[in-house]
């Protein structure tokens, strides 16, 4: 198991002080990215070697989320590398152990970044990972069923500013603009994202919306229909759960 520990900082924060939604997906994002960087596996390392880790699914379920201020333990662990493909499970604490935050599971794709397809792990990066059992728990299926009736709220076209170092429009930019389609009122409990299709600079991209029994699905799809990325919300039954 890999931890990296954390305080919520005011960059982190939504308009009722508490852990932002796109700062769940940057603490997960940094801690497994954190894990890779010190047992070898660097950014730089990989873009020299034209390779990298692309996640395809989250699948994260939320109890409450740290304030301003608090410290946090995220806590990592890949469950399973084989192929081409990686698991990673994560849970976020407080420092003292006593209390999970949230928690999340993720299904990463070993890339050939050169040729833009899925490539063999090299021998070696298991164990340099460490794999660990899966925690118990219970998890629904990791994929999402598309809804229906979407209603087209607006779309963009992918700039600078949302691109990461492998020039893709950034894991964390599609679940900015998703979370601000949520209504004020929304208290989180859970998420389930699908990465489908990158976008890439000058990509225009559509931004649907559905709404769902207990939530929210959003789409973001091209100009041929084909799909990008879809999310869904999950509203916490607990009152006191903060929102995005």
């Amino acid at each position: 198991m890999y931890t990296m520990d954390g305080r919520v900082a005011f960059s982190q924060i939504n308009e009722r002080g508490y852990l932002s939604i796109e700062g769940i997906l940057n603490c997960l994002q940094d801690c497994c990215t954190f894990h890779s960087e010190d047992v070898g596996y660097t950014v730089r390392g990989l873009a020299d070697a034209h390779r990298g880790w692309f996640v395809t699914s989250w699948q994260i379920q939320v109890t409450d989320l740290p304030a301003h201020g608090d410290c946090y333990v995220v806590r990592t662990m890949p469950t399973d590398v084989r192929g081409m493909i990686g698991e990673r499970y994560f849970a976020v604490e407080n420092p003292e152990g006593t209390h999970t935050y949230f928690r999340a599971k993720s299904l990463w794709v070993y890339m050939d970044t050169q040729k833009a397809r899925p490539a063999r792990i090299p021998e070696g990066m298991a164990e340099a990972y460490t794999i660990d059992p899966v925690p118990e728990g219970t998890w629904g299926s990791r994929k999402i069923a598309l809804a229906e009736n979407l209603e087209e709220v607006y779309h963009f076209q992918v700039s600078n500013w949302q691109l990461d170092t492998n020039h893709h429009m950034n894991n964390k930019r599609y679940v900015e603009q998703s979370s601000a389609l949520l209504p004020p009122d929304f208290r989180l409990g859970g998420m389930r994202i699908e990465y489908k299709k990158q976008a890439v600079l000058g990509d225009v991209v559509h931004v649907k919306r559905a709404d769902l029994p207990n939530g929210m699905q959003i789409q973001m799809l091209n100009d041929a229909g084909e799909l990008y990325f879809v999310m869904d919300f999950y509203r916490s039954n607990e009152d006191e759960i903060c929102s995005n």
